[in-house]
């Protein structure tokens, strides 16, 4: 038992770290960055919704691929070797801290939504505040080039 404790308390501690920095980029993140970590085609499958429910996908896909890349390393690290029932326990860590992480970010996550879609509204949209598709993939593939 001291063992899953030790590691219980190990995977709080690199998980509570890169909660931090999840935060830290939520806070910073911009809308240049945000727009431009998507492709072009990305942008014309989303066509339906409003720029909020955009701006929300477009946030939920960094941090759904951040949290997947942080589970992988933690996961290959924690189970080289090891059987699997010991890998199911680490996995089963690494879950319940996701789901610890997912409310600890929730309300940077709604606060970074806000502030970018104000600026998304009076950069990517029409007067009439439809999305300009065309100058929304026009601005990714001029940072793409």
């Amino acid at each position: 038992m001291s063992h899953m404790n030790e590691l219980s308390e190990y995977i709080e501690q690199k998980d509570m770290a890169f909660t931090e920095l999840t935060l830290r980029e939520l806070r910073t993140l911009n809308l240049v960055d945000l727009v431009r970590s998507r492709s072009p085609f990305w942008y014309q499958s989303q066509t339906e919704g409003s720029a909020g429910q955009l701006i929300a996908k477009i946030i939920d896909a960094k941090l759904t691929a951040a949290d997947e890349a942080f589970a992988q390393s933690m996961i290959a690290e924690l189970t080289t070797g090891k059987g699997a029932a010991t890998r199911q326990e680490y996995m089963t860590e690494l879950g319940r801290r996701a789901n610890i992480r997912r409310r600890a970010t929730e309300t940077a996550s709604i606060h970074a939504a806000n502030r970018l879609l104000s600026q998304f509204v009076d950069e990517f949209c029409t007067q009439s505040c439809a999305i300009n598709w065309a100058k929304i993939c026009s601005f990714v593939d001029r940072q793409a080039a």
